[in-house]
């Protein structure tokens, strides 16, 4: 298996020799950015060292996964394509910058901080205040934003060998998922510019793990960190926050175990992490942004404006401003979501980059539906919250989503849970076919001494 072929060692001096080389091609920049992303990965293995599992394999993963996103953010930093993946980047840079200027007395407090940033609504003022605090302590330095978001990305992948393990107690199963998420292309990408995918994706990998762990018995740290992801969910992108909220909340009332220290432990655990959410001010408006987030009529402007906001738009004529026109929408939206772009849809370089990953999903997704078939038929309290959340967000991107690009670009959201089950998809198959092997080879050994045994 991969966790016995690559060697520790051998990554820790490739990532050192990757450091030096990127300190010689950005100078003082690249030295200040290995700097703090080498501090944040410092932590993350610290942690993954005093993990009660193989602390050897979550730390393979996770170096894997930090080269490979270090490598890659060095690439669209030095060559200036960040533009070609997304240009969103551009308002947390800027945004960033007049925040940084603004607390050290250099910049006024403009309109734009008070609307975006200080107003501590909608989708932008946790990764304005995230860059902002960076370009305050180093200077304006976007290639250390990206190596601390590629650091945190990277950590994605060990948390989510934690979850499969914690659900399917499987090893196996485990190191797949964990090298699925360190290797895969879109989620390598996405941690690799300065946009808040990365961290958005290992705050809810880490969130449900958290969860599943308070499921089993109550643990102050435990709640600590799923309370500071909630928060960060929330500052990130608030409608998530919500559905990340109703499946921690299943999961707890399912429940792995049902003593009664168990349901006390998820009880104290869930009064401890909403009135905290309610004592520091995110349930307050949570009415309000409940009932926009399930708005039909919202829903259904946004959906225009990604359809028709550029070529690879779809579903243009559909309406789902009502529950009919959203339910005839969904088949579409879904199909899309999960399986977009096809290759008749390869008009532009971007989506022919897409495609070889394209190929290897569609060929992960038979091995996902029988993850999913087991998980349900053995192991269903285990995995209901992270069910949950997949179903839930599925849905609402399939209703929601009317871009190619758009829908590719936040599939890895779901993605990254689905590794999971393709994890044990794979596991089954392969350990039937052992077993299959095992089976032919010991009943062949019975024939031969059949063979040796009977009279001549």
């Amino acid at each position: 298996m991969a966790g016995e072929i690559i060697n520790l060692r051998v990554l820790f001096v490739s990532y050192f020799a990757i450091a030096i080389g990127i300190c010689g091609v950005f100078l003082v920049d690249g030295a200040v950015a290995i700097a703090l992303s080498s501090i944040v990965a410092a932590g993350v293995i610290l942690v993954l060292r005093n993990s009660e599992l193989r602390a050897h394999d979550l730390m393979k993963i996770f170096m894997v996964a930090l080269i490979l996103r270090l490598i890659a953010s060095s690439v669209i930093h030095y060559f200036h394509i960040a533009d070609f993946f997304a240009g969103d980047w551009h308002a947390y840079d800027s945004i960033g910058e007049q925040l940084a200027n603004y607390w050290t007395g250099v910049g006024p407090y403009t309109g734009l901080l008070a609307s975006r940033v200080f107003s501590f609504r909608g989708t932008m003022w946790g990764m304005c205040l995230f860059v902002g605090s960076i370009y305050t302590t180093v200077g304006k330095n976007p290639l250390a934003v990206q190596f601390i978001i590629a650091a945190l990305g990277a950590a994605t992948a060990p948390v989510t060998y934690l979850c499969t393990f914690e659900i399917f107690k499987n090893r196996r199963a485990a190191l797949v998922a964990g090298f699925v998420v360190a290797l895969m292309p879109s989620l390598v990408l996405w941690s690799s510019i300065m946009l808040k995918d990365g961290i958005m994706i290992f705050l809810l990998v880490l969130a449900i793990y958290c969860s599943l762990k308070l499921q089993e018995r109550f643990d102050a740290k435990h709640v600590i960190v799923v309370l500071l992801a909630l928060m960060g969910i929330m500052s990130l992108r608030y409608y998530i926050f919500y559905v990340v909220c109703v499946a921690i909340v299943g999961g707890f009332v399912a429940g792995q175990k049902n003593t009664i220290r168990s349901i006390i432990a998820r009880s104290v655990a869930v009064i401890i992490i909403g009135t905290s959410l309610g004592y520091l001010g995110f349930l307050e408006s949570a009415g309000g942004e409940i009932e926009r987030m399930t708005s039909l009529e919202a829903i259904q402007e946004s959906r225009r404006d990604l359809s028709q906001s550029a070529r690879s738009g779809f579903g243009e004529d559909l309406d789902v401003s009502t529950t009919e026109g959203a339910f005839t929408a969904l088949p579409l939206g879904f199909t899309y979501l999960l399986l977009a772009p096809f290759p008749w849809q390869i008009t532009s370089n971007l989506a022919a980059m897409t495609l070889p990953e394209m190929m290897i999903w569609w060929v992960m997704i038979p091995f996902m539906i029988a993850g999913i078939y087991y998980s349900v038929r053995n192991r269903l309290r285990e995995s209901l919250s992270m069910l949950i959340f997949t179903i839930m967000l599925t849905l609402g991107y399939s209703i929601l989503q009317g871009n190619v690009g758009t829908a590719y670009r936040q599939r890895a959201q779901i993605q990254v849970f689905l590794f999971m089950f393709v994890a044990v998809g794979i596991t089954l198959f392969i350990e039937r076919r052992e077993n299959k092997r095992l089976f032919t080879a010991s009943r062949n050994r019975q024939m031969a001494r059949q063979i040796e045994l009977s009279p001549r």
